[in-house]
């Protein structure tokens, strides 16, 4: 009886349970602008400071431009199991940068972002609420 009641305690929970691991991946891009979410638009080194700020570091190119970068916020890696509520096992392991890559004339050329890349797998219960909408 007492295994019967935990059983169904244990199936009348919505929820998941699976893991996944967090990863850097980097896009590089090439453009002649960049525009943020609030409408601010990158064009040459002047607005990247108007929009910006100074950037944390600088470096010249061979070809005589700059790499201007930008640190984001901490880099969190690891892994994460999921049992109902998820529990983190993430360490910081240095910054998501955005770096701008600056011609001679001061033009920008392609941008370069760090984020995080999430990969993993679940396993919902068969329960109504819990259940993805492509399940079937």
């Amino acid at each position: 009886m007492k295994l019967i009641t935990v059983l169904m305690v244990l199936v009348s929970l919505s929820g998941c349970v699976g893991g996944y691991i967090i990863t850097t991946e980097s896009t590089e891009q090439r453009f002649v602008h960049l525009q943020g979410k609030n409408k601010w638009v990158v064009e040459d080194k002047e607005s990247a400071i108007a929009y910006l700020g100074m950037p944390d570091s600088t470096r010249t190119t061979k070809e005589g431009g700059e790499v201007w970068t930008y640190r984001e916020s901490l880099a969190w890696r690891g892994a994460a199991l999921v049992m109902i509520v998820p529990i983190p096992l993430l360490i910081p392991l240095g910054f998501n940068e955005l770096e701008l890559r600056f011609s001679e004339s001061g033009r920008l050329i392609e941008g370069k972002l760090d984020g995080a890349k999430e990969t993993g797998c679940a396993i919902f219960f068969p329960i109504p609420e819990c259940i993805p909408d492509n399940f079937v």
